[in-house]
């Protein structure tokens, strides 16, 4: 392809391309495109999971642009949610995995529905494996806990569903 044209289909894809977070989230964690799996050269190669974890790390940074994408992010609508739930445990632990309590109770809410999936939860959860295995199991402990209180929540099933599924 010309270089001139080649440039032109480039400005058009930039103009046209999403830049809010919302629509970036939808773009790169919703949808698993075959054309991030490879570059101009047809090399295998991941291009969405830097996208991901620059996502993941905005989510961190500024908790409030994740409420409104976790009624989809705990459903099969996410496809790459593992690997977003991933990428924000990995960068939640430098907060100390502040998140959790939210990402439980998102999940908790999606139970029961139709396409509920424990894909995100099951991606953040390895990131805390890997940090530290106590913590997990001060997470199940949690989720026995708020199980004593109120038999109908099935935060224990959940929690590990989403680890041993996903994380062993």
């Amino acid at each position: 392809m010309p270089e001139e044209l080649r440039r032109s289909w480039e400005s058009l894809r930039d103009d046209i391309a999403p830049r809010d977070y919302p629509s970036l989230m939808k773009r790169y964690v919703a949808l698993d495109l075959l054309f991030d799996k490879f570059d101009d050269e047809e090399r295998y190669v991941d291009q969405a999971q830097p996208r991901i974890a620059e996502l993941a790390r905005r989510a961190v940074e500024a908790p409030d642009l994740l409420g409104p994408e976790l009624h989809w992010l705990t459903t099969v609508e996410a496809k790459r949610g593992y690997d977003f739930g991933y990428a924000l445990g990995v960068a939640d632990r430098s907060k100390g995995f502040l998140l959790l309590p939210t990402l439980i109770q998102a999940q908790r809410e999606s139970l029961g529905r139709e396409n509920e999936s424990v894909f995100f939860l099951g991606g953040y959860f390895r990131a805390l494996h890997h940090t530290d295995e106590s913590s997990f199991e001060q997470v199940l402990a949690y989720g026995y806990v708020n199980l004593i209180r109120d038999p109908s929540i099935q935060v224990v099933d959940l929690i590990e569903s989403a680890y041993f599924y996903y994380v062993r």
